[in-house]
């Protein structure tokens, strides 16, 4: 794969490691490939489609948008709490997401009632340096952010601070299940290579047996990630109670990043 297209390369890598994964790996393969093969027809009719979308098949493929560029752009100025943070290894490469949610929005910012305001910082970790956090989890930023093109934009760089940060105990107001995983819906049928969105949802979590647990309210349920660590800690902290979760939904699940309860924010 073209050095250029790194998105496209980590992908490729993607499918070789869902191989032999589990006893219904073929499905996940050829999830994958669907996936490539939208992307590579996208990347060959740019010119012909929609600006925003043809901005995404260009981020998705690796091709990034310059900083100066992105920062040239109109801001949607807010007051934005740092909801968590994840991190993934990819090659030597660390890379961190910080997931920024609109609790006061101000200008700009485009949401509706059944849709967040959500912004994701990138930060970049290499040959083993650690990526450390510019702001902890439950700090409020007063400040402009700056949106790289995309038909569902996400991803997003901080520029003017209008306040110094301040840290909140205070808990966002959680989503309904199914309303999160309608905004999730709109997000892949805008771009359908997105590989994940953030979610903010009051639930409980509840078994469902054999080891897997879900996020369960009124409304529905959604899986919590096989394998998350963290997950008797979750489990212990709610008490069987309702809790508010951000995490970041996937094809297999959500993967929380951090909960509230007894009004302290807890990094999971």
């Amino acid at each position: 794969v073209d050095a250029q297209c790194g998105g496209l390369a980590n992908r490729v890598k993607r499918v070789a490691a869902r191989v032999g994964q589990h006893a219904r790996w073929h499905a996940d393969v050829l999830e994958e490939m669907a996936v490539l093969h939208a992307l590579a027809r996208g990347a060959l009719r740019t010119s012909t489609l929609p600006d925003d979308l043809a901005d995404g098949v260009h981020a998705a493929t690796g091709l990034t948008t310059a900083k100066d560029d992105v920062l040239a752009g109109v801001p949607s100025t807010a007051r934005w709490l740092v909801a968590g943070h994840s991190r993934v290894r990819e090659d030597r490469i660390t890379v961190q997401r910080t997931w920024l949610l609109a609790v006061d929005q101000l200008s700009s910012a485009v949401a509706t009632p059944s849709r967040l305001t959500w912004a994701m910082v990138l930060a970049f970790g290499t040959f083993g340096n650690d990526v450390v956090p510019e702001h902890p989890t439950g700090t409020v930023l007063h400040a402009d952010a700056h949106w790289y093109p995309g038909a569902a934009p996400l991803r997003a760089l901080i520029g003017r601070l209008h306040e110094p940060p301040v840290h909140t105990s205070r808990s966002p107001e959680g989503q309904t299940v199914e309303t999160s995983l309608a905004a999730a819906g709109w997000a892949i049928a805008a771009e359908p290579w997105l590989e994940r969105y953030p979610v903010c949802v009051r639930a409980v979590p509840t078994p469902v047996g054999n080891g897997r647990w879900t996020l369960a309210d009124a409304t529905g349920a959604v899986p919590i990630v096989p394998g998350f660590w963290r997950l008797g800690e979750m489990i212990a902290l709610s008490g069987g109670r309702p809790v508010t979760v951000v995490g970041e939904w996937s094809a297999d699940g959500v993967l929380p990043l951090t909960m509230w309860a007894d009004g302290q924010a807890v990094a999971l």
